[in-house]
């Protein structure tokens, strides 16, 4: 081997370990995405665990280039809304819940905080790219499940709408539109004949798996998403030419899904739905490789043709002829501007449709609940303007003063909510959060890929407003990397210089996430073991990780309450009743816990605690049914 091979092989070997970091840190949202969405503690646990003290490493091994000011303001709201909520169990209706809360944001303090410590400024596409492939990969395999279905997975639930690994149709979406996005921005930006190959082989995987979910939100934060992208990006002319061809190729994959009737309606057997499946499938592949082998073409045509003045004017006149005549055909289908928002408005005030098949949901605007949801939570705001109710109370809220039977954790929309649970404050923190990177993008606007992480992070904005995707750490991680980068993309040149005042505060802070963190993660494992063991009718094993549990979370009542349910399994009513008064004390506006302690009970004690829990959430039927049965015991 020569000198120069040896020096270019060197140099490729560091170049690698360089951006292995970043790969991994953009890829990491594909197992929290995998993990139910990251929607329980056991994944926030880990992951905020796993990025803290991968941060601290990084910093530890290599100085990290110094944050600009937009960087640490994102970075300090972020910290601060977190904060906030870990003040808020001062006056919380719910410590439990507010310690959840807490828990799930500090993922996302850690995410930001690895991104700032690992990332340096020409890495920032490396970052979203690794992202958009970790989105991908989910993506794929939801597809694969409802393409290659098997009687494990072939399920009605959910109306026969694709969620899996996800376990929410709607994020399920949301990501994967998030994800097109993205590779959209890389179709149209990348400097690498193979990334806007590898970009525009991705389109019809994730689009296929959007359209398979049926979520309106998420097909309306996409068609957002897009928008902006074209809106920002400053050579929005050569987005649309490159991304033509793949949009059309995809548009003729969906229009065909919509004619798969065993892939389309709830009434479908196992052995229709496997036959056109299969089928399916090999479409996608097909136009994924055709999507991908247009970028050549189109390589190939600007260099045939230089964008000389003439060309440039031509392919503008042929956008807006295309726009006109688009806006003509909706126009002339459903009617003038005013007619479609009057439609709008019916739709989504009226009831939900139902029917067989899934494609007629996709042309309605129900609102399937939210609008009483959103009352509830207004009201709460109206009654605890500064400070809320506590981040997580909003159920407990919704239990007491809901209207309908419709059984909610989360009121559908981020913002509204975080004025009901946080007040003008928490409400300000996180609508700072969400506005930076839109408010700084003018620092990066002249670089490339940037506009693509800032549609992405847009197309999520606009999606937390009619939904719970806060709470799906794993869609909400990927959608803060996106905003990150757009931060990271403005630093100037002279701060990639390894910065040792960085390290230390970097190594610092992340060492305290991931303590905290990982305080939180030993108490729900031993939670976990606890459930675990009761569902197996060990209760000495399940009322001794019970205790365990308590120490690590002595703020919580899901300890005490696992505790009291091995108390009872172990005969022990009279200490199961005291440790069901313990929970309560800790969360007195948890009707479950007065459920737990009159089914230990007799007598006036019963039938005070059957009266607080029909106080606290009459409209269950749950409730309902077991005052009736205790009623019924002497």
């Amino acid at each position: 081997m020569t000198y120069a091979s040896l020096a270019t092989a060197q140099r490729v070997r560091a170049t690698a370990l360089d951006q292995l970091p970043v790969a991994l840190l953009g890829l990491s949202v594909a197992p929290i995405l995998a993990a139910n969405g990251g929607y329980y503690p056991l994944s926030w646990g880990w992951g905020a665990v796993v990025l803290a003290w991968g941060a601290a490493l990084v910093a530890l091994v290599r100085a990290p280039a110094r944050p600009s000011g937009g960087e640490l303001v994102f970075l300090g709201l972020l910290a601060a809304f977190a904060g906030w909520i870990a003040v808020s169990m001062i006056w919380t209706v719910s410590q439990t819940q507010t310690a959840l809360e807490l828990e799930r944001a500090l993922v996302y303090v850690a995410g930001v905080l690895a991104a700032l410590s690992v990332v340096r400024r020409d890495q920032f596409a490396g970052l979203t790219g690794a992202v958009c492939a970790g989105m991908t990969a989910i993506a794929a395999y939801a597809l694969g499940t409802r393409l290659f279905p098997h009687a494990t997975n072939f399920t009605a639930f959910g109306g026969y709408r694709l969620s899996r690994p996800v376990g929410y149709w709607n994020g399920l979406g949301l990501m994967a539109g998030m994800a097109t996005v993205l590779a959209f921005g890389f179709v149209g930006s990348a400097r690498s004949a193979w990334a806007r190959a590898a970009a525009a082989a991705a389109v019809p995987v994730t689009v296929s798996t959007l359209y398979f979910t049926f979520s309106r939100g998420a097909a309306i934060s996409f068609a957002f998403g897009l928008l902006v992208l074209v809106g920002v990006e400053r050579h929005r002319l050569k987005l649309l030419l490159r991304a033509a061809p793949v949009a059309a190729i995809t548009a003729a994959l969906v229009a065909q899904a919509t004619r798969e009737t065993a892939l389309t309606h709830s009434t479908t057997s196992l052995v229709s739905a496997q036959h056109q499946g299969r089928g399916f499938a090999v479409l996608v592949l097909g136009a994924a490789a055709a999507a991908a082998y247009s970028t050549y073409l189109i390589r190939l045509l600007e260099r045939m043709v230089p964008a000389t003045r003439a060309v440039v004017g031509a392919g503008r006149l042929l956008v807006l002829v295309v726009v006109v005549l688009g806006v003509a055909l909706l126009v002339a289908a459903y009617g003038s501007p005013v007619t479609m928002a009057t439609r709008a408005y019916h739709s989504f005030t009226g009831p939900p449709t139902g029917g067989a098949n899934l494609n007629n949901r996709l042309l309605t605007l129900s609102n399937n609940g939210r609008i009483p949801a959103w009352h509830v939570a207004w009201h709460t705001f109206e009654a605890h303007p500064l400070g809320g109710v506590g981040a997580g109370g909003f159920e407990t809220y919704w239990d007491r003063h809901r209207t309908i039977d419709l059984k909610i954790r989360d009121a559908h929309n981020l913002y509204v909510e975080t004025l009901a649970e946080g007040g003008v404050v928490g409400f300000a923190l996180l609508l700072g959060v969400v506005l930076t990177p839109f408010v700084l993008f003018w620092r990066v606007r002249r670089r490339p890929l940037a506009a693509g992480a800032l549609a992405s992070f847009a197309t999520y904005a606009l999606a937390a407003a009619a939904d719970w995707d806060w709470e799906l750490s794993g869609v909400t991680l990927a959608a803060l990397l996106c905003g990150t980068a757009v931060l990271i993309a403005g630093r100037r040149r002279d701060s990639e210089t390894g910065s040792g005042r960085w390290r230390l505060v970097a190594v610092a802070c992340a060492a305290a996430v991931a303590l905290l963190a990982m305080f939180g993660l030993i108490g729900n494992l031993a939670l976990n073991a606890s459930t675990n063991a009761a569902r197996t009718g060990d209760w000495p094993r399940a009322a001794h990780d019970a205790k365990r549990a308590r120490t690590f979370a002595p703020w919580s009542s899901e300890p005490l309450a696992s505790l009291g349910l091995a108390q009872v399994g172990l005969g022990q009513r009279t200490q199961a009743a005291d440790t069901f008064r313990a929970a309560i004390r800790k969360d007195p506006q948890n009707y479950l816990l007065w459920l737990d302690l009159a089914r230990v009970t007799s007598g006036s004690t019963r039938a005070a605690a059957l009266a607080i829990a029909v106080k606290l959430n009459g409209r269950d039927s749950a409730v309902q049914q077991t005052v009736a049965l205790l009623e019924a015991k002497p």
